[in-house]
C-alpha cells in the first residue's frame, strides 16, 4: 500500500474530511427532487448551489445538520444509512490511512477511538469486550441529542464500514448484533435491507456488537512503518485540537488586544486565528456560546473593574470599550449586573456596601 506522507494542519485535515463528506452526500442526492434537496439544505443553513460551486465552504460543523434535514425530508429517508454504506476509509485522510495498516481488527478498533475525535465531536466511543462479543457503543453530547438518530446511524454503519474494509469476506453483518435506542423510523426496512438480520429499536443505548473473536483477524494491508508515521500525525492532530474551554479563553484574550475605541469584529478575531469567520461561529456555537456573548461577557468585565478603579466616567468607559452611545453602554451595563453603573461605582466605592 502507497501513501502521501506529507502532514497536513488541522484546518487542512478538516477541510479535505469535509470536502469528501459533501462529495458523499451530493452523490447520494443526485436523481432526487432538486427542489425538495435544495429546501433541505436551505432548513441546514446552507446553500446547495453555492456549497457545490464551492466545496471549500462546506465545513464538519455542517454535517450532522445536514443529514438531519436531508433524513427528515420525505425524498431522503434513510440517507445517513447510505451515506455509511457509500464511505470509504480514505475518507478520513490520514486516519484512515493509519487504520488501513494496523496489523489486525483490534489494533484498528484501538486507533477508531484514540482518534475519533478527528472525525467527530459530536460523541464519546467506546469499544468494551463482554466474552464472546465487543461492542461499540456511543455517548453523544446533550448539544447533539436532537440530531440522535442520524449520529446513532452514523456511528452504526461507521463501525461496521470499517469492519468490512478490513476484513472483507471473513465478515458478515449477519453475525453481528446492532441496537438503536431511537424509534423504528418509517424507514425501517432500509435499516433492515442494508444492516441484515432484526436491528433492534428502542434500545438502551446505540450499539454494534461483533464476535471478538474478528478483533485477532488480521489485516491485508497491514503495515507497521506506514502506521507508526500514520499515528504520529493523527497524534500531532489532536494536539491541535484544543478543548471548548481554550477556544474560548483565546477569544477573549484576542478581543482584550482590540485597541481602545475599537468594537471587536468577528472577522479580525477570526483571521488572528487563521480560520474563517463562519467556522469560528460554528466552534464557539458548539460550545454554546457566540461572538457576541464572549464580546459582552469581556466588555461588561472591564467596565466593572474601570468603574472601581474611581478615576474614569461611565460616560468615558463606554467610549473606551467601544460603545457609540453611553445610553447603549449603560443599558447593557445593567442587564447584565442588575444595577445602574452608577450604583455599582458607588458599591465600589463604600466599604461599607460591598458583599464580603
Amino acid at each position: 500500500m502507497s501513501m502521501p506522507l506529507d502532514h497536513h494542519g488541522l484546518q487542512e485535515f478538516e477541510r479535505q474530511i469535509a470536502g469528501r463528506y459533501l462529495e458523499r452526500i451530493l452523490g447520494l442526492v443526485k436523481g432526487e427532487p432538486l427542489e425538495q434537496v435544495r429546501m433541505a439544505f436551505a432548513k441546514a443553513g446552507l446553500d446547495y448551489d453555492r456549497v457545490r460551486r464551492n466545496p471549500g465552504g462546506f465545513v464538519r460543523y455542517d454535517f450532522y445538520r445536514l443529514l438531519h434535514e436531508l433524513n427528515r425530508d420525505a425524498c431522503c429517508p434513510g440517507i445517513c444509512l447510505r451515506f455509511g454504506q457509500a464511505r470509504d476509509l480514505l475518507d478520513l485522510g490520514v486516519l484512515g490511512y493509519a487504520v488501513l495498516s494496523c496489523r489486525d481488527l483490534g489494533m484498528a478498533m484501538q486507533v477508531i477511538v484514540k482518534f475519533h475525535r478527528l472525525t467527530s465531536n459530536a460523541f464519546e466511543l467506546t469499544i468494551t469486550e463482554d466474552g464472546e462479543w465487543t461492542y461499540a457503543r456511543q455517548w453523544i453530547k446533550p448539544q447533539y441529542a436532537r440530531w440522535r438518530v442520524v449520529i446513532d446511524e452514523e456511528h452504526v454503519t461507521g463501525i461496521w464500514r470499517v469492519i468490512s474494509s478490513l476484513l472483507h469476506s471473513e465478515a458478515s453483518i449477519t453475525h453481528t448484533r446492532i441496537e438503536f435506542a431511537h424509534v423504528e423510523p418509517i424507514y425501517g426496512s432500509l435499516c433492515r435491507d442494508l444492516l441484515g438480520g432484526m436491528p433492534v429499536f428502542g434500545a438502551p443505548e446505540t450499539s454494534i456488537a461483533f464476535p471478538t473473536a474478528w478483533l485477532s483477524r488480521p489485516v491485508h494491508t497491514a503495515d507497521h512503518t506506514v502506521e507508526q508515521v500514520c499515528e504520529s500525525q493523527c497524534d500531532q492532530l489532536v494536539e491541535q485540537m484544543r478543548p471548548a474551554g481554550d477556544l474560548v479563553d483565546d477569544v477573549r484574550r484576542l478581543i482584550l488586544t482590540v485597541p481602545p475605541n475599537c468594537a471587536p469584529k468577528l472577522n479580525d478575531i477570526a483571521g488572528k486565528m487563521l480560520i474563517s469567520a463562519r467556522t469560528l461561529e460554528r466552534r464557539l456555537h458548539a460550545t454554546d456560546t457566540s461572538f457576541r456573548k464572549i464580546e459582552n461577557e469581556v466588555r461588561m468585565r472591564l467596565a466593572a473593574q474601570y468603574l472601581s478603579l474611581g478615576y474614569m466616567s461611565a460616560k468615558e468607559i463606554a467610549y473606551m470599550l467601544g460603545y457609540s452611545q453611553p445610553g447603549t453602554f449603560h443599558r447593557a451595563f445593567k442587564n447584565w449586573y442588575g444595577v445602574t453603573t452608577q450604583a455599582y461605582a458607588t458599591a465600589s466605592s463604600d466599604p461599607a456596601l460591598q458583599k464580603p
